[in-house]
């Protein structure tokens, strides 16, 4: 395992690391658009953000005072991100490419390796339980822990696109078959 920081995407998909399109591969039925995955999936994630940011408020039952809790919450995001993008990249088999997209809201991993279903499942949904159900679920526990709250509902909607990804291999994959990535879309077949 190899992990490149390639910096900002420019928006050509021409231009992404690719593995060898296999023979008799076969593309899940995702969305070949960047542009259009972006749109989507950041609306999602906003009104995912609303919902949970509004159950948070009248759960937690925040007392004036509290708010800075929130800050720590707000400061710890953006260094969370980076940190998930890199546990994505950990789980790759092969090399693991690192873009940022920001104009679009993105910051993406493109591998080159072959991984079972199962680490592909893993892969996409891992960082999202560690750094957002988890701390999310622990807030529920004990309400008065704030900023865990609130960083957790923080961090579940910024894996829209990744609960999607590991919903196409829990759906398309057949048994015994792996997947790779060509481009930002992924592929399964049947190993020789």
């Amino acid at each position: 395992m190899k992990i490149v920081f390639k910096g900002k995407f420019n928006g050509d998909l021409n231009t992404l690391p690719n593995n060898v399109l296999k023979p008799n591969s076969v593309r899940f039925k995702e969305t070949t658009d960047i542009k259009k995955f972006s749109i989507i999936t950041n609306i999602i994630s906003a009104l995912l953000i609303l919902a949970l940011f509004v159950f948070y408020i009248f759960y937690a039952r925040i007392q004036p005072g509290e708010f800075k809790y929130g800050l720590i919450s707000i400061i710890l995001f953006l260094p969370a991100l980076f940190i998930k993008v890199l546990m994505y990249a950990i789980c790759f088999n092969g090399t693991a490419y690192i873009y940022t997209y920001f104009s679009k809201g993105l910051i993406f991993v493109v591998g080159t390796g072959d991984m079972t279903k199962f680490r592909f499942v893993f892969m996409n949904v891992f960082p999202n339980v560690v750094l957002g159900i988890i701390p999310f679920l622990i807030f529920l526990f004990f309400p008065t822990l704030h900023y865990l709250g609130l960083f957790g509902a923080l961090m579940i909607p910024f894996g829209v696109g990744d609960y999607y990804n590991a919903f196409n291999a829990i759906r398309q994959m057949p048994k015994g078959s792996k997947t790779y990535m060509y481009g930002v879309n992924s592929y399964w077949y049947f190993p020789q």
